[in-house]
């Protein structure tokens, strides 16, 4: 992938303006998760470090062999859970009680009053998603911890630190620590990637 970027060049023009030839002098190739530990750095020692990113569709996972630096690539993936699965259980939850589905624009408010262990008003009355949202968040946070685990088999109990990381270790982080090796939910989740992408540009 760097080679063929390397090799791409145009001659491009924004809005009708002039145009401009655009070439790569220099491509940095970058596994997914790998700017949270330009973010947070990386434990000394021998063993390995691990980032879990949890994202709204779905969940990367990276491994990195700490005495060679380097990603270990039959380790890190990325699995199809995320938070969009909690939604999906609280609409549904919505729809068995209320007889009528969630809309679209209602969602966050429905989340939210349910992660807060508010009731929802519906035509006067009141629905308690809350069971029905806890219940989601364990579920999705056992799903990507057992697809997690079992990327890093036997190298498990040799990881210093997992860094969670991502929007959606805010929503299913209490639930991963106690399942993922060594926890440490990182500074500003959201945009720990993008802080470490920005520090190797910078760099």
């Amino acid at each position: 992938m760097r080679v063929r970027l390397e090799k791409l060049s145009a001659w491009v023009s924004v809005d009708g303006g002039e145009e401009r030839h655009i070439s790569f002098r220099r491509v940095l190739v970058i596994p997914q998760g790998a700017g949270v530990f330009f973010a947070q750095g990386l434990p000394q020692g021998r063993g390995f470090a691990a980032v879990v990113d949890v994202g709204q569709y779905t969940t990367d996972y990276l491994l990195v062999d700490l005495q060679t630096k380097t990603p270990v690539v039959d380790a890190s993936g990325s699995v199809e859970a995320g938070c969009h699965l909690v939604a999906q259980r609280v609409a549904q939850a919505y729809l068995a009680k209320t007889g009528r589905p969630l809309p679209p624009r209602m969602e966050r408010f429905a989340l939210d009053a349910a992660r807060e262990g508010q009731p929802v008003p519906f035509r006067g009355k009141e629905i308690d998603l809350t069971p029905d949202f806890k219940a989601a968040v364990r579920d999705v946070a056992a799903t990507v911890s057992r697809h997690v685990l079992s990327a890093w088999r036997d190298a498990a109990d040799m990881i210093s630190v997992t860094y969670l990381a991502g929007g959606g270790s805010l929503l299913l982080g209490e639930h991963l620590a106690h399942t993922l090796p060594n926890p440490a939910l990182v500074n500003d989740p959201v945009f720990a990637n993008a802080a470490g992408y920005l520090r190797i540009l910078t760099s």
